[in-house]
């Protein structure tokens, strides 16, 4: 141990102490948009370049935050609340092991029930006309951002209350709660006390700002707002038991809710690199650290350089952490008296150090190594050639050179990703690299987005990707790109089946032997399914799977008559036999759609069809054990536990 100490010192020697442009820099960072780096030798346009199509926005899974309001008796503990706990980069790869390692780490089970009949006010602030119950919040004897709750000697603990009599007086401990309630996939970890957003947080609201962020109108906004208290002490707090932290969780979703794309998209890298580099600490930067030091350097930059400067503002979040760090001093945002990282270890924090340095220094290297681990395979050649003319650009400044690289390479991306399906990340990274290209002059591109777009298609091979990617284009713009790249025929999917079809495969052309049978259009399609999910590409196995489901079940409808009504027993038999023959399609179909759900370890489209399926394993139960291992699957574990019970009784019989 004493040995990895000495190690640990000497790399923070030579990589953080002897660094000199690290504080210099930060300011000029947001301030010269074709600045090259100092610290990484990187010109910012290239970085932005770079980390747009090496962790592209639409690659990033991120749950949005929910809505509150005064009514909400329930909100997730910490950042599970505002969805930034499970920010991740989405797995290309065949293996999944990053997307199993994600989900490893990922828990729903933290709720927060809050009392509904209480509220946390100070004593000078009680209200003697209110209805509602209080306890009193006391701050004299604890840190910032913990409180104790006094109940006055006049006032009758309510009948839930757990309470503790000390010295100073009677306290709250907590609360009696046998019945909470709870789902399937949820656990109530605590139970919380409203408290007024404007009792804790008034410093935050009139602290001066240089820049737009928040804006005064959300301020205004989360000053009416709650958070909440939980009993939960400070590590080293002397008297535990009648300790309460003060939670911002459901504040921290509002300012989420309100980032400009690109600010949430600054924050997405930010945490999926650091991530990625830390998950086998045994002490790690949680979101909360993150968060803390992200929202803080987002009142340092101006918004709108978040979109036209994006490289030097993620380089000066960078900086700041880098800074918190070394200084062993992580404020929080809304209590900047409380240090986030107090309870780290000396050692915990120069392994930090050494990392967010090593990405500060090498964020392309970094970033394509995280990107080459998610089966982002195209790094290699794409980074050597953006930065080719890295050296020649840092005396020129000139951007024109750069941008006429950036558009072939922007093309082989965009293909890259349609390839798997993901048309709508092709679409934004042709319309964010078009968007860079306005801002230099003089180059040799298209006029406008629409011949930049068509180039694009016109560069790609894939049929399919031509026509989905034209007819997004056409969906948004009202245009007709799609002219260029299809012509309309008779024979297609849209024209055969009488129902609408998703334009993403409505103009596949159906075979003629095939197109006036439902049941072997659906063969077809399946077939075309199978090819899709060899290809990875889960968005069109997706849609020919489900639409080859509904042709079955539309020859079902059809050919529904009452058997009953037939006296011919054998006559009877054979038809019963038919329709049984032709459902039974079904469990090839929806296993299929078992199999394209654990392509990318997704429950869609498996939950979206696990009722149909369920139906129909009571008319086939053989299906029983696939079902219960879709379940199993879905971690529908209640539905696991009947269906294993269903597997026993029948090996039983």
């Amino acid at each position: 141990m004493q040995r990895q100490h000495m190690i640990m010192n000497m790399l923070l020697e030579i990589m953080v102490y002897s660094n000199p442009f690290l504080s210099d820099t930060k300011a000029c960072l947001i301030e010269d948009p074709l600045l090259t780096d100092p610290v990484s030798g990187i010109p910012l346009p290239h970085l932005s370049i770079i980390l747009r199509h090496l962790i592209p926005e639409s690659f990033i899974y991120f749950l949005s935050p929910p809505l509150h309001t005064t009514l909400t008796t329930h909100h997730y503990a910490g950042s599970i609340e505002d969805g930034t706990k499970f920010i991740r980069l989405g797995d290309l790869s065949r293996s999944q092991k990053m997307i199993d390692l994600y989900k490893t780490q990922q828990s729903l089970k933290d709720m927060v029930h809050l009392k509904s009949d209480l509220e946390a006010v100070l004593f000078e602030d009680v209200d003697a006309g209110s209805s509602l119950p209080s306890v009193f919040i006391d701050t004299s004897k604890t840190k910032s951002g913990y409180c104790r709750l006094f109940i006055p000697d006049d006032h009758v603990p309510e009948i839930d209350q757990i309470t503790l009599r000390t010295e100073s007086g009677l306290y709250l401990e907590g609360f009696k709660t046998p019945d909470l309630p709870h789902t399937s996939d949820t656990e109530i970890t605590a139970v919380g006390i409203r408290c007024a957003f404007s009792i804790v947080g008034m410093e935050w609201f009139i602290r001066k700002r240089q820049f737009d962020f928040p804006s005064l109108h959300l301020r205004l906004a989360i000053l009416g707002l709650y958070c909440t208290l939980v009993q939960k002490a400070h590590h080293q707090s002397n008297n535990p038991a009648i300790e309460w932290k003060i939670n911002f969780s459901m504040i921290e979703s509002v300012l989420v809710k309100h980032l400009s794309s690109q600010q949430l998209y600054g924050f997405q890298i930010f945490k999926v690199l650091l991530d990625n580099l830390t998950f086998n600490l045994e002490r790690r930067l949680k979101p909360k650290h993150l968060k803390a030091v992200f929202f803080q350097t987002c009142e340092e930059i101006p918004s709108v350089l978040w979109k036209s400067n994006f490289g030097g503002c993620f380089l000066f979040l960078l900086s700041k952490l880098l800074s918190c760090l070394r200084r062993r001093v992580l404020p929080h945002y809304f209590i900047p008296q409380r240090n986030l990282i107090e309870d780290l270890s000396a050692d915990d924090l120069d392994t930090l150090c050494v990392i967010v340095e090593s990405v500060r220094v090498f964020p392309v290297h970094i970033s394509q190594f995280i990107a080459i681990k998610h089966g982002i395979t195209y790094g290699e050649n794409f980074v050597r050639s953006i930065l080719e003319d890295s050296v020649s650009f840092t005396n020129t400044r000139d951007i024109v050179p750069v941008i006429d690289r950036v558009i072939p390479e922007t093309y082989r991306t965009a293909r890259f990703f349609a390839r798997f399906g993901s048309y709508k990340a092709a679409a934004g990274l042709l319309e964010s690299v078009h968007e860079l290209s306005k801002c230099s002059s003089g180059h040799s591109l298209p006029a406008g987005f629409y011949d930049f777009y068509n180039g694009a298609l016109l560069q790609t091979r894939q049929r399919s990707s031509r026509t989905i990617l034209a007819r997004m284009y056409d969906d948004r713009f009202g245009t007709k790109m799609i002219r260029s790249h299809l012509e309309e025929s008779e024979q297609s999917i849209g024209k055969k089946l009488p129902w609408s079809i998703d334009f993403q495969i409505s103009w596949i052309e159906v075979p003629e032997k095939r197109a006036d049978d439902l049941i072997l259009i659906a063969d077809f399609l399946y077939e075309l399914s199978l090819n899709e999910y060899d290809k990875r590409n889960a968005t069109l196995a997706t849609k020919l799977i489900e639409t080859a489901i509904m042709c079955i079940n539309k020859a079902v409808q059809e050919d529904t008559f009452d058997i009953k009504e037939i006296k011919d027993k054998k006559l009877k038999e054979e038809i019963f036999e038919q329709k049984r023959k032709l459902k039974s399609k079904l469990k090839s179909y929806y296993t299929h759609v078992y199999n394209v759900s654990a392509l990318y370890r997704d429950f869609h489209p498996l939950i979206d069809h696990i009722m149909d399926i369920e139906t129909f394993c009571k008319e086939f139960p053989e299906m029983t054990h696939t079902v219960r291992a879709m379940f199993t699957y879905l971690k529908m574990y209640d539905k696991t536990i009947e269906y294993a019970e269903k597997l026993q009784s029948r090996s039983s019989n």
